[in-house]
């Protein structure tokens, strides 16, 4: 959690554990993956009720095993109800970013289901049964709802990424700057070849 807010952390809860394992830049394993102090992580895990689990190895884009072996356990102990965000699938090779990423996901992954059941259940009440929903991700492409439940994060800042991609097909421009502006920020993005690629926030 290097980096967050420490009131963030106090609302996620701070629990972790780091045990034996990992991989290099090429795939090669650096240490062996320590099964039974995973094993001894989810059992206090348990102990405290955690409500999700984030799991994070080093390089594990490259090779996800150690990820994987880890979620078998950590569900074998907590039980297949509480979420599991594995790293390898939120993010890219940088260590920090997808460790708050995976944590951030693990966090929202009791609230997501809830508030996506609810627009569901909304849009079937007026009568759009047929309709298949899509949500938006922070990088303007789109995602199903089952996909959106499992990787929350993903949906977060996905509003000024409407605005850059929409500006970008409304005005047929591929390349330039777009302020999109709310009610206490202004938001500036950079659309390159018709994709936002970066986005500043203002006060």
């Amino acid at each position: 959690m290097a980096s967050l807010p420490n009131d963030l952390v106090n609302a996620i809860g701070g629990i972790w554990e780091i045990v034996s394992g990992g991989h290099e830049f090429d795939g090669r394993e650096i240490w062996k993956f320590d099964e039974m102090a995973v094993g001894d992580a989810a059992k206090s895990f348990k102990q405290m009720d955690v409500e999700s689990v984030a799991i994070v190895s080093v390089f594990s884009p490259v090779n996800p095993s150690h990820e994987e072996k880890a979620a078998k356990i950590v569900t074998e102990i907590l039980g297949e109800t509480i979420p599991i965000t594995l790293s390898y699938k939120i993010g890219s090779l940088g260590l920090l970013e997808r460790e708050n990423g995976s944590i951030l996901n693990a966090a929202l992954s009791k609230v997501a289901p809830l508030v996506i059941d609810a627009l569901e259940r909304a849009v079937n009440k007026v009568g759009l049964n047929n309709v298949k929903l899509y949500l938006t991700q922070n990088d303007g492409t789109l995602m199903t709802l089952d996909y959106a439940k499992k990787i929350p994060v993903k949906t977060l800042a996905c509003g000024p990424t409407n605005s850059m991609r929409g500006a970008a097909f409304l005005t047929g421009v591929k390349d330039g700057i777009v302020i999109d502006i709310g009610g206490t920020t202004a938001l500036i993005g950079v659309i390159s070849h018709g994709f936002s690629t970066r986005i500043n926030s203002s006060c």
